[in-house]
């Protein structure tokens, strides 16, 4: 068939753009905007009806995002062949974003936020459906399809359930790995439909898009063999649930519900709960929460290509590229061609000697300027000082009484000549005694000064940390930021070498990362284990390494055996083509994106840094120019004591100045040390799988917890995990909304990701 007729017109088909198992999807030759669907099955008449039900109702008006009929599409002899609808062009299905391996291919500029942005208009298609008065019914990840500009539309529109007037048209088919627990074994072609049950398949999407494709109900048994995906959903087994046990782990390296924002986190909780009866988010609650996280998205410090939400505990995307060794987001280039620029320290924005230069100026040229401005004393001695230098002497008649008072006893006791002679004896000894100064108290003098002269020690050496500590800290960091700028371009060098050294390898990377798991069709592969690999990373021929295989849950050595020669079959389809081409061009631009990238993030570390150090060269200026008014009063009473000494002609006690040892400790400051050199880091293709019988996957790194350290446990303690119900040690957050609080963290993490509150 070439010919359709469409009202009074008649079209030709064009070439064929899809096929299912209910038809085929031809375009329309002279109208680029229409796409018709021909119907291949024997009997029509029900699909006639529902089209005609749904021209009536004019759902393609109510909801732009879905390709609704606009027309029936008849043969010749006035039979119903089919509809016309609109063309929907430059879009691919969904997996295709939100499996890394396949993004690479298929949407190669999408960062996080795209991601986002497109589970927020698939929630904005969805609720504009239910708003028209149908049910989705059959959501699965090849009924949504995806532009570059992250618009969303609906496909399959003729399979939606519909009630017009007096008719009622239901949804008979159904992907198990999108149908709720309540409908698994049920008859979809009687079961009538609701958008209930509609918001369990678009919460199964919108897990996929934001957590790397993989499947909510996919993840790691403890024990035994592990159950089809569909049986987990049967039995509530949501393997990334917060608060219950359903006896299984999630995927290695996969984010938890708490990294995410808490509406995102409850949304989940509440679409995927195990109790009767619970109100799963509708898709107008999706599009709030949805929105709410893209304004939470913040850039990883480490790798600009990421973006994780705010509230996570650490950069997502960099936790999952360290378990899986593949990166989950690569640098596109446009117009790669025109981007292979050699690296240049000293071009661009950043011209890291003009700047380094202003760094320079803030150092301390001159540290013999550097002392604390004082006011000048004029000391003078205390009146203590003055009394102990004076001290009161024994009046002369006083002792003048005293001696006639014994000479009047002398003469009593033993006559006029011994009286005479005591009188001269004792008025000689009042005389002497009047002229000997009585001794002088010294030691609370020395104590007093001794006492000033520490606390203005310990004050001016206080005073002069301030002046030095930050700028050397800040000093060290700069030399180390500018020693990595500088090594920039040797690493460029090292990594464009490294690469064209692989570039047979990395070809066939590229080659095989073309085909998806999902389209082998291989035998006993069905798509419940297709969700459950992609759940476990991996996505395309390229990901396939047979060590790794083997820990997915369902893939023993012989299916695992199955993908690899499936692998090495593609494998001998690839031809090495020796000269340069577009994806050359385009890896060397992405080296060369990479490191201008990390160029930008250390101009702007440095920046930041000498922003610090100028203020503090601000504040060591006001410090310089302005008295301390209370190193100036330890000043003062020091001089004072110093000066009460003197006055008492005691030697002033040695000790050392401290403005002398500030200036020499500001010499020693190691501000201009450089950072210890070190190698720039070497180039690392994608992983590779070498044709040996069995070939020997990389050790894992170990998992290593950068939110949290250990601390002990008491010993009476008895929590339990409420993931797996293990014992659970007390953490401490170091980083996200919760940093600097206690937590209780299961004890087999990584593997399990349980927590409570303390």
């Amino acid at each position: 068939m070439s010919e359709i007729v469409v009202g009074s017109e008649r079209f030709t088909l064009g070439h064929r753009i899809g096929k299912g198992g209910e038809g085929e999807v031809y375009a329309v030759a002279g109208k680029d905007q229409l796409a018709v669907k021909i119907y291949t099955t024997s009997d029509r008449s029900d699909k006639a009806a529902k089209i005609t039900a749904m021209l009536q109702a004019n759902l393609v008006k109510q909801a732009p995002y879905v390709a609704f009929p606009i027309a029936i599409a008849q043969a010749r002899d006035g039979r119903f062949l089919g509809f016309v609808m609109r063309k929907v062009e430059a879009h691919k299905p969904i997996h295709n974003l939100y499996a890394p391996g396949s993004r690479k291919q298929h949407f190669p500029e999408a960062d996080y936020r795209f991601l986002v942005r497109v589970a927020a208009n698939i929630t904005r298609a969805v609720a504009s459906v239910h708003q028209a008065g149908c049910v989705i019914g059959d959501i699965n990840h090849s009924s949504m399809l995806v532009s570059p500009r992250a618009t969303v539309a609906l496909i399959d529109a003729d399979s939606f359930q519909l009630s017009f007037a007096t008719q009622k048209f239901l949804c008979k088919v159904g992907v198990p790995e999108y149908t709720p627990p309540e409908l698994i074994g049920a008859d979809l072609s009687s079961t009538h439909r609701t958008n209930n049950h509609d918001a369990f398949g678009l919460a199964i999407i919108l897990f996929q898009l934001l957590f790397m494709g993989r499947h909510p109900y996919a993840g790691r048994v403890r024990s035994g063999e592990a159950p089809a995906l569909q049986e987990n959903i049967r039995n509530h087994r949501f393997v990334y649930a917060e608060h219950r046990n359903v006896g299984m782990d999630q995927p290695p390296g996969t984010p938890t519900l708490s990294d995410f924002t808490p509406d995102v986190a409850n949304a989940f909780e509440r679409a995927f709960s195990d109790k009767p009866g619970v109100a799963r988010p509708s898709a107008m609650e999706w599009i709030e929460a949805l929105e709410r996280l893209e304004t939470e998205l913040v850039q990883c410090k480490q790798n600009a290509l990421h973006y994780s939400p705010r509230s996570a505990s650490q950069c997502l995307w960099c936790e999952m590229e360290r378990q899986f060794g593949t990166p989950m987001f690569v640098p596109y280039v446009r117009n790669a061609a025109n981007a292979q620029t050699a690296f240049d320290p000293n071009s661009g924005a950043f011209n890291l000697s003009v700047f380094w230069a202003k760094v320079e100026a803030l150092r301390f040229h001159d540290p013999q300027s550097l002392r604390p401005k004082l006011n000048l004393v004029r000391a003078v001695p205390s009146e203590a000082a003055i009394a102990a230098m004076n001290p009161k002497k024994v009046l002369p008649w006083l002792s003048i009484v005293a001696a006639c008072a014994l000479s009047v006893l002398g003469l009593i006791a033993q006559g006029a000549a011994l009286w005479f002679i005591g009188a001269v004896a004792f008025a000689l000894r009042a005389l002497a005694a009047y002229n000997t100064p009585p001794p002088r108290k010294t030691q609370p003098f020395i104590d007093a000064y001794q006492a000033a002269d520490k606390r203005w020690i310990e004050a001016t050496r206080n005073w002069y940390s301030r002046l030095g500590y930050a700028n050397t800290v800040g000093f060290n960091e700069l030399h180390a930021l500018r020693y990595d700028y500088l090594q920039l371009g040797a690493e460029q060098v090292q990594l464009t070498k490294a690469y064209r050294e692989s570039r047979e390898r990395n070809q066939l990377d590229s080659f095989l990362a073309r085909f998806d798991i999902e389209d082998a069709s291989l035998k006993g592969f069905g798509p419940s284990l297709v969700a459950t690999l992609t759940s476990f990373g991996f996505d395309t021929a390229a990901d396939l390494i047979y060590e790794r295989l083997l820990g997915v849950p369902g893939i023993g050595p012989v299916k695992a055996q199955r993908l690899i020669d499936w692998r090495l079959g593609l494998s001998k389809r690839f031809k090495y083509d020796a000269h340069e081409n577009d994806a050359d061009r385009q890896h060397i631009a992405q080296i060369n994106t990479q490191i201008h990238s990390k160029a930008q993030q250390l101009a702007r570390k440095m920046s930041e840094v000498y922003a610090q150090l100028a203020q503090h060269a601000n504040q060591i200026k006001w410090q310089l120019d302005h008295v301390d008014t209370h190193l100036n009063q330890l000043y003062a009473l020091r001089e004072h004591a110093r000066k009460d000494l003197e006055v008492l002609g005691i030697a002033i006690p040695a000790t050392a100045d401290p403005i002398a040892q500030g200036i020499a400790d500001i010499k020693r400051l190691p501000a201009l040390q450089y950072h210890p050199p070190k190698a720039p880091p070497s180039y690392k293709p994608s992983n590779y799988y070498q044709s040996s019988p069995s070939p020997v996957a990389p050790a894992p790194t170990p998992p290593r917890s950068p939110v949290s350290v250990t601390v002990p446990l008491p010993s009476s303690a008895t929590i339990s995990c409420p993931r797996c119900n293990s014992k659970m040690i007390q953490r401490l957050a170091k980083q996200g909304q919760n940093a600097g609080n206690y937590f209780w963290g299961c004890s087999r993490y990584p593997t399990c990701k349980g927590t409570r509150n303390i």
